[in-house]
């Protein structure tokens, strides 16, 4: 029984103590200072101490005193500058450019003596490897190996294509002179047809060309004057009648003969589905008895084709 007393009292005094110790603010305990470490001696030198640098003297400036320069006298007055052009109106039409023109080409003939032969007239310039002829506004263009020669004119053409001919040859002649003929040249070629008639004297073809040119150039002299008489008939001697030159007939060229081609059978109406035989010609016609049958007739072949009554 007094051991329970004794635990109640002290389980009361402890719960007053308690108490206590909560309404008391509480009192904060300084930390344990920390182990002093032992000084561990550096194993370097100790570093001498750098003397002080001593100042240098450094002189004062020296003052240069500036030259006095000449007097210069002012300006003379300029001369008033002209009034600017006033700017142009917004909107105002500019001036047309200038057209740029090519420099022209250097003009090396005015004939062009193709290798076949054909003669073209123009200005004659070239461009490289071209030959160039101008036509009016049109350059036509030939290759290098086309061209033959390129000269000033037809005469110097014609003179260059006589030089390659043989004075005897009388067909290279001719045909020169054909060549003249055809490119407007006919006292050339009048020239040409003569010289042919001298080689050949049987030549019927000079002979015609040369009648011929000698009257057109009669008839319509190269200069435009007006034609020349007729020369006059020759002279003959009495007593002889006078005989017209034979005409010129030149030989008909040849005829192949006509190959002979047989007729071909005419087709004969079928009657019944059976082939008639052709009638004979003079023969009666079964359907106008007393009339003859002409073959040429074709109303022959459609009373042939009716059946017979």
């Amino acid at each position: 029984m007094k051991t329970s007393y004794y635990l109640g009292a002290a389980a009361v005094v402890a719960a007053a103590v308690g108490v206590a110790a909560l309404g008391r603010p509480a009192v904060a305990t300084p930390p344990a200072p920390p182990p002093q470490l032992p000084v561990v001696p550096s194993p370097f030198p100790p570093t001498p101490a750098i003397p002080a640098i001593p100042a240098i003297p450094v002189p004062p400036p020296v003052v240069t005193p500036t030259p006095k320069l000449p007097a210069v006298p002012p300006p003379a007055a300029f001369a008033p500058m002209p009034p600017a052009p006033p700017p142009p109106a917004v909107g105002a039409p500019l001036p047309p450019p200038t057209p740029y023109t090519p420099p022209p080409r250097p003009t090396v003939g005015q004939v062009v003596l193709l290798r076949d032969g054909k003669l073209v007239e123009g200005t004659v310039t070239k461009d490289g490897d071209k030959v160039l002829v101008r036509r009016g506004v049109i350059d036509q263009p030939f290759a290098a190996d086309q061209v033959q020669v390129v000269a000033d004119s037809k005469d110097a053409a014609y003179r260059f294509l006589l030089a390659q001919l043989k004075a005897d040859d009388a067909a290279g002649r001719l045909k020169l002179a054909r060549w003249c003929m055809y490119n407007g040249m006919r006292e050339a070629a009048l020239a040409e047809a003569r010289e042919v008639v001298r080689l050949r004297p049987n030549d019927g073809a000079a002979t015609a060309m040369a009648r011929a040119l000698d009257e057109s150039l009669r008839l319509f002299p190269a200069d435009g004057s007006a034609p020349k008489p007729a020369p006059p008939a020759a002279v003959v001697p009495p007593g002889l009648p006078a005989v017209p030159p034979p005409p010129l007939t030149l030989p008909p060229p040849p005829i192949p003969p006509a190959r002979a081609v047989a007729p071909a059978a005419l087709p004969v109406a079928s009657k019944f589905g059976q082939d008639a035989p052709p009638l004979p010609s003079g023969a009666p016609d079964p359907d106008h008895a007393g009339a003859a049958v002409d073959e040429f007739d074709p109303s022959v072949f459609n009373r042939a084709a009716r059946p017979t009554k």
